[in-house]
């Protein structure tokens, strides 16, 4: 009796493996979750778990794909085709060729093509706080701009105009050697790229002589002065030298330009002449 129980364990045994084998084979295909310009290419991939052998590569249900679907290779590398099809997303299959009931289906969007920038401003770009505009054709409705430095991930600027044929954004550029800028329409492929160089911001040195506000500041910045207070008996009288925004006033703002400038500040009975030069 025993040991017909135990022949009946070890039976009972054997017809369990190849039922949990069968239930342990699948195929995977990455990536899940794609998307590719008309006529552009991208690779997928299929991982067979517990089954030997390669996979059959289908597209819109048809192996190898078709003229209006799409065409993949038997290396998984498909390339979508220049006109949209009826159908999108389009679906791509790969079958297990040892065990064809095994298969895995991910799907990819195909993309309209982008927009064509001709040219991109300022060239070169300085580092700090940016305002660009990328000029153009093709450029839509809620279009945005997208920017790389130094080969990075690209990063998206805040678009603040766009027309068909250009488009202006604000972002932050830091220091890099170059930064390349390319445009994307709603829903469609992204435009061909521009790269221009990066250079740091030229500084310029700012000394205020009885004041304050002295410092090292890049090209267009607005710099707030202030005069010291006056001797005992005297008052403030006016700032020599340079262009500020009230010259009269102890707490002007400083509208900076390119050039070397003299800046002062005076009372109607001045202290020894000291003058300060203004470098743009």
């Amino acid at each position: 009796m025993i040991r017909i129980t135990y022949l009946m364990l070890l039976l009972f045994g054997l017809l369990l493996v190849p039922l949990n084998g069968a239930s342990a084979q699948s195929v995977s295909v990455t990536p899940v979750s794609s998307s590719v310009g008309l006529g552009k290419t991208i690779q997928f991939s299929a991982t067979l778990t517990g089954i030997t052998g390669d996979v059959a590569w289908f597209c819109a249900g048809v192996k190898g794909g078709t003229a209006a679907a799409g065409k993949i290779s038997t290396t998984g590398l498909y390339t979508a085709p220049t006109v949209m099809p009826a159908q999108n997303p389009v679906q791509i299959k790969a079958t297990s060729k040892v065990n064809s009931t095994k298969s895995a289906i991910v799907y990819v969007d195909l993309l309209s093509a982008g927009p064509t920038i001709s040219a991109v401003s300022p060239n070169p770009l300085n580092t700090g706080a940016i305002t660009v505009t990328i000029t153009g054709a093709g450029f839509l409705p809620n279009a945005a701009v997208f920017e790389s430095s130094d080969g990075n991930v690209p990063i998206q600027l805040s678009t603040t105009n766009v027309t068909s044929t250009s488009i202006t954004a604000t972002g932050y550029q830091g220091a890099a050697t170059t930064a390349s800028f390319g445009v994307r329409n709603p829903g469609s492929d992204f435009s061909n790229y521009i790269q221009v160089p990066v250079s740091a911001a030229t500084k310029y040195t700012l000394t205020v002589v009885n004041g304050s506000g002295s410092g090292s500041y890049a090209a267009g910045t607005v710099v707030t002065i202030k005069a010291n207070t006056p001797p005992a008996g005297q008052t403030f009288l006016n700032w020599t030298g340079a262009t500020v925004a009230s010259a009269t006033s102890a707490t002007p703002f400083h509208n900076r330009t390119r050039q070397c400038l003299v800046l002062r500040s005076r009372t109607p009975d001045p202290l020894p002449s000291r003058q300060s030069a203004l470098c743009m």
